[in-house]
């Protein structure tokens, strides 16, 4: 039998890390999506093996570009952390908190996508750990309780598979998310950071981190398995001009078009945080992006740091 579950056996050897009251469980389970064992924290409640009746909902965090499942360690502290200072948090039940693995090669993430170069990272989520997840721990399995987050990648990652998947989720925190959108402020400097760190057009993976993380989201957009060395098509050819074929598959995950697929009787609601002065410039992304989810009602509230305030945007009562 290839699908292996390591849950118990973790229990039972004492590999739970109790950090400020809170479990850590360091699990690993077979993945069918990517015929491989995929590592998983899984951060519960402390009085988790307490109140065996209570069940509870789940937070599925998302790490960011050469991260690992660990990167939600300080996520889940600080969820944890706010509930217990929270007046509330006798009537409102504390959630189990998912941070899942998707690092892989060649590059500096799987960007949470189907990707011929990476992996099948959205049947991952969907079709391998939820089910896991409700497989093995007392979880309200309801889209109602289920919410996804994310940092840079991740954040990417939240608000894809919030949108592709309206059905399993209710809400999505896409944090400072990385390729959200691409409005032209962002695409004129990335194609000026990239000429600086290659000195032209010519693309080298170790050119620096702005080239290693341009090449992570092409194996995401626009993987192909007949280019090498590096396997992907360049949204830019070697005089710097834009290719449209391979523009055209970008828009494909361009998260302001996905907004329109999302079904008008499914809730889905978004908080988007993101600073106003971060260096790869994911803020100008989610003003494009808020402008999507407002043309097609979608319920979302945004906190932006710096000297732009907040936009809020709520479904009438």
């Amino acid at each position: 039998m290839k699908k292996i579950t390591l849950i118990n056996a973790f229990i039972l050897f004492g590999l739970i890390l109790n950090l400020h009251s809170q479990m850590r469980i360091d699990a690993s389970f077979y993945s069918e999506a990517l015929e491989t064992t995929k590592k998983v924290n899984i951060w519960l409640p402390n009085d988790y093996f307490e109140n065996l009746e209570t069940r509870h909902p789940v937070i599925y965090f998302l790490h960011g570009a050469d991260g690992d499942q660990n990167e939600g360690s300080s996520f889940a502290l600080h969820y944890f952390m706010t509930h217990a200072a929270n007046p509330l948090a006798d009537s409102l039940p504390s959630a189990i908190i998912v941070c899942p693995d998707g690092s892989c090669n060649p590059y500096m993430g799987s960007f949470w996508l189907n990707s011929e170069l990476y992996g099948n990272y959205e049947d991952f989520i969907i079709l391998d750990l939820i089910p896991f997840i409700e497989l093995e721990f007392r979880v309200m399995a309801d889209k109602s309780f289920r919410f996804i987050t994310g940092y840079s990648m991740g954040g990417y990652g939240s608000a894809s598979l919030g949108m592709k998947h309206p059905d399993i989720f209710r809400a999505c925190a896409p944090l400072s998310a990385a390729h959200i959108s691409y409005p032209d402020t962002l695409m004129t400097e990335w194609i000026k950071w990239l000429y600086e760190e290659n000195s032209g057009y010519q693309l080298n993976y170790s050119a620096g981190k702005t080239t290693m993380l341009f090449f992570t989201v092409s194996g995401g957009f626009s993987p192909n398995l007949d280019i090498p060395p590096y396997f992907i098509e360049t949204l830019w050819d070697t005089t710097g001009n834009l290719v449209d074929t391979v523009w055209s598959k970008w828009q494909n995950y361009d998260c302001s078009n996905l907004v329109s697929s999302i079904p008008q009787e499914e809730e889905l609601s978004f908080f988007l945080i993101c600073g106003t002065e971060d260096r790869y410039l994911c803020y100008p992304p989610y003003i494009q992006f808020t402008d999507s989810l407002e043309k097609y009602e979608i319920e979302y509230k945004s906190s932006y740091s710096g000297k732009i305030g907040q936009r809020d945007h709520l479904k009438p009562e």
